[in-house]
């Protein structure tokens, strides 16, 4: 079914790669809420697509999303502006 189609691809295409080059796997929590992120992007119906700011507020963009991109902000010392 389309959820075993799922754990295969992100094994074949995250896992695996991640794992050749010596990364860590990707965990269950993160990757429970990365399968609920796009599962709610990618809805075939459009209304019932998450909105912009459901995915700014998902489980993942708050939980390993954001802080990784912040992270990467402090380590290349990018500074941010918001208006």
């Amino acid at each position: 079914g389309g959820s075993r189609s799922w754990e295969r691809r992100f094994e074949d295409s995250v896992q695996k790669p991640r794992a050749e080059v010596g990364f860590a796997r990707v965990a269950e929590a993160e990757k429970a809420a990365l399968m609920e992120l796009l599962r709610g992007m990618l809805a075939f119906r459009p209304a019932e697509r998450s909105t912009a700011r459901e995915v700014l507020e998902s489980r993942w963009m708050e939980g390993w999303g954001m802080p990784a991109l912040k992270e990467s902000w402090r380590v290349s010392g990018t500074r941010v502006e918001r208006n």
